[in-house]
């Protein structure tokens, strides 16, 4: 039976904004848990709740692991790297996906696949008249061969090592010869590339660009045309992804964004704004504030509800985790709890 929205807020919050995060993908040791980050609660403290919430991404079912099915040899077809990360650091999860900067433009990292060996391969099944076990072991090649180059290109851009156990996932496939292969990758070092950017799902769905450059086309037609791609689930529940937003602190002339600089990388202490209605609060903006260096601009994944601007959400006797307010034609996202934004 579906919930109602109340019910649906109210099993949200008591299961998943509260509980320990556990990622069901196994990782390159083991399966990851994290503790839970505690939130305080006029009517029930869950600091002490046993509640574990599985979180579901790319099941084996979803992606595509047969390259040979219908496969055209004669075509050539490009290999896009849809690499990920599952951030599980706070209250609640979130996917990143690595873009590479070309032309003034995101996207995936890609590079043609090399036909030939495939070519050879199918050449040398089709000349011989093979047993059962023969054909076994030629499309076992094309398999291999498949990983080979998929491993080979991954390893040009992270200098790291492809485990295929844990991380590759499987492709998709677009009408222009693009398969889009997804890896999950542990932790965002492997990403290493000095054009490489992490990139929110509302970066690619809602905004179309990253810090006012635009996301390919073919990037945003994938997870449209897709949308198992864009939501982590769990017990048929989609998690809300996080808005994009951008720490603000106050001058004289107002709010103005925080850049990063030579010598720190994280903000380790984010500061906090007195506003004169919604009190000591973290507020970001929806957009960047400046037009200049804003590939330094320190950017936030926002765990931010659906709610009306300048109204609070309704959650009976509890006091809101965020609001949010349009001013001089901006809108702003103020957050009260520290493990409902992090920095990427």
């Amino acid at each position: 039976m579906p919930f109602s929205p109340e019910e649906l807020e109210i099993y949200l919050t008591k299961n998943f904004m509260n509980a320990q995060v556990i990622n069901n993908i196994e990782h390159v040791n083991n399966e990851l848990e994290l503790p839970s980050h505690p939130v305080e609660n006029k009517e029930e403290s869950f600091t002490e709740r046993d509640t574990n919430v599985i979180f579901k991404y790319l099941e084996n079912d979803s992606l595509s692991l047969d390259i040979q099915y219908q496969r055209d040899y004669l075509k050539q077809y490009n290999i896009c790297l849809c690499m990920y990360n599952i951030d599980q650091s706070k209250r609640l999860p979130f996917i990143q996906y690595f873009l590479d900067l070309q032309n003034e433009t995101y996207e995936f990292p890609s590079t043609q696949l090399n036909m030939k060996p495939f070519i050879d391969i199918y050449e040398n099944k089709n000349r011989l008249l093979p047993s059962n076990d023969d054909e076994d072991d030629n499309d076992t090649g094309v398999d291999d061969e498949f990983i080979g180059q998929i491993s080979t290109f991954f390893t040009s851009i992270t200098n790291e090592k492809l485990d295929i156990e844990t991380m590759y996932k499987g492709f998709l496939e677009d009408e222009k010869d693009n398969i889009f292969v997804f890896i999950e990758i542990p932790n965002v070092s492997y990403a290493n590339q000095s054009n490489m950017n992490t990139v929110l799902m509302d970066e690619i769905l809602n905004v179309q660009s990253v810090m006012d450059i635009p996301i390919s086309p073919k990037t945003i037609e994938l997870f449209k045309l897709y949308p198992f791609l864009q939501q982590l689930n769990t017990e048929g529940f989609n998690v809300q992804f996080p808005k994009i937003g951008y720490i603000c602190e106050t001058t004289q002339e107002g709010y103005v964004n925080l850049f990063k600089n030579d010598t720190d990388d994280v903000l380790l202490i984010p500061p906090t704004i007195d506003h004169q209605v919604y009190d000591n609060i973290y507020i970001f903006s929806a957009i960047p504030l400046a037009v200049s260096k804003n590939n330094n601009i320190r950017r936030f994944a926002c765990f931010v509800e659906n709610i009306d601007d300048n109204e609070e959400p309704d959650n009976g006797d509890d006091e809101p985790d965020n609001i949010s307010f349009h001013e001089n034609d901006i809108q702003f996202y103020g957050i009260y709890e520290l493990d409902l934004f992090k920095e990427i």
